[in-house]
């Protein structure tokens, strides 16, 4: 198998050791190869269009170098890492500022009213009425799993 036909890079060349007269010795990847290499042989219409684009010199989106990419890499896990800290400090003051009464009772009504987070028209204690009142955290802590999945959408009923 040929593999410059299918792969513009491989992280892995390897050398041929056939001894045909159409060996090509190092195989890899057909970014690393020169034009004289691929003539006469079939290659994968996007390896062509690479290959069109690296002779007339545009750069493409997979030559970067490793250290740009590993830059890169760690910039998109940084955001990630941004986005986590600000949605923990979303749901942190959301649960401190329910310290006020007002808050708290809206959220109670909302919660009965739509009959979530464990809280039913039947009058079954949520799971923020059984913890201790003023604990942190004794809010509404987000959506749950089945909020998440569909399951406590308003469209279920009580048996």
């Amino acid at each position: 198998f040929f593999y410059p036909s299918t792969e513009w890079h491989m992280a892995q060349p390897f050398d041929c050791f056939c001894g045909t007269p159409s060996c090509r010795g190092t195989i890899g990847g057909a970014r690393d190869m020169p034009r004289a290499q691929l003539e006469g042989l079939w290659l994968n219409g996007h390896i062509r269009e690479l290959l069109e684009d690296r002779d007339a010199g545009i750069p493409s989106g997979n030559d970067s170098d490793p250290t740009a990419q590993a830059l890169r890499d760690a910039l998109k896990a940084a955001e990630h890492v941004v986005e986590a800290a600000r949605s923990a400090l979303r749901s942190y003051n959301e649960a401190a500022g329910r310290g006020n009464g007002q808050q708290q009772q809206q959220q109670q009504q909302q919660t009965t009213k739509n009959g979530i987070n464990g809280t039913k028209a039947m009058g079954l204690l949520s799971s923020a009425s059984r913890e201790q009142p003023g604990a942190v955290g004794a809010g509404r802590n987000g959506a749950s799993a089945r909020e998440l999945g569909g399951e406590m959408g308003g469209d279920t009923r009580a048996a």
